[in-house]
């Protein structure tokens, strides 16, 4: 399979949109969230991306980076560029140990929360700011103590960011919890 990344046209046409419109409205501040496929797979766009808009904002505009990924294309040496940047890591952790691996597993139907748990212990290692991202579903709702629990005894405090799941029918299954639950 092809992977399709974004281009530098691209990037430059949204610094000049975004930062353009940002400045003409008086805004003081530009937040991008880095998000959508996997973008830890093309760590050359990210750092495209971030060196480009921050070097085309005007004086007085300041630029923030979030960066969301499930943490399995993470290294040591692209996590160090990130805390350089600034940018924001935010890992997607849908439960412990089986409740993750329900829904997010590998094309050959393997879980991934093995891979995951060690990426968030890079991203503890490297002290780059950092969330876990999780995603509330009917497999994790009753279970999520696990995962808090989990972190607190392996890293220490951590902030979570909990995002209700939104029931898709397109989906081949609903993931949404019951009422009950």
């Amino acid at each position: 399979a092809t992977i399709r990344v974004m281009s530098q046209p691209i990037i430059d046409k949204v610094a000049y949109e975004t930062l353009g419109w940002s400045a003409k409205t008086g805004k003081e501040e530009v937040h991008y969230k880095i998000a959508g496929g996997e973008p830890a797979l093309s760590p050359q766009v990210v750092r495209d991306f971030v060196t480009t808009t921050k070097s085309k904002r005007p004086d007085g505009l300041e630029t923030t980076y979030s960066f969301v990924t499930n943490g399995v294309g993470l290294t040591p040496e692209f996590l160090a560029e990130l805390k350089e940047l600034g940018v924001h890591v935010a890992i997607s952790i849908d439960g412990f140990g089986e409740d993750h691996d329900r829904i997010r597993h590998f094309r050959d139907g393997g879980g991934s929360f093995d891979k995951v748990w060690e990426a968030l212990r890079m991203i503890k290692e490297s002290g780059v700011s950092h969330n876990i991202s999780t995603v509330i579903n009917k497999y994790n709702v009753e279970n999520l103590w696990k995962l808090a629990r989990a972190v607190y005894d392996e890293f220490g405090w951590t902030i979570f960011s909990l995002i209700f799941v939104r029931d898709n029918p397109s989906a081949i299954e609903n993931l949404t919890p019951t009422n009950k639950q």
